[in-house]
């Protein structure tokens, strides 16, 4: 059995996110700001990887993401609120490419 985890955002009387350290926070919950949130915590509004060392950085492609940053067993893929779980951890070099198969 699995457990589930859950992510939630804080926010002020104003509206406004708490966040004691932006370079610290989950994609989840990187997902739940704004836009303008991101820019305005200097957050990467791009998508994100996460692998044994941390959160990285990713570009969109077509098919897929390039690695804007090199990967070390990477495991899971947020894009907004897309999510993907990788079957298996690969490593990514810089700039390289990760292709996602979507399959039903």
């Amino acid at each position: 059995m699995s457990a589930k985890v859950g992510f939630g955002l804080v926010r002020d009387r104003d509206g406004r996110p708490k966040i004691d350290d932006p370079s610290n926070l989950h994609p989840a919950i990187v997902a739940m700001l704004t836009p303008q949130e991101r820019v305005d915590l200097g957050i990467w509004s791009g998508p994100m990887a996460r692998d044994a060392q941390g959160i990285k950085r990713l570009e969109k492609l077509a098919d897929g993401y390039r690695a804007v940053d090199s990967l070390v067993a990477v495991s899971e893929i947020y894009d907004g609120p897309d999510y993907f779980k990788l079957p298996d951890r690969i490593d990514v070099p810089l700039h390289g490419v990760i292709k996602l198969e979507i399959t039903a």
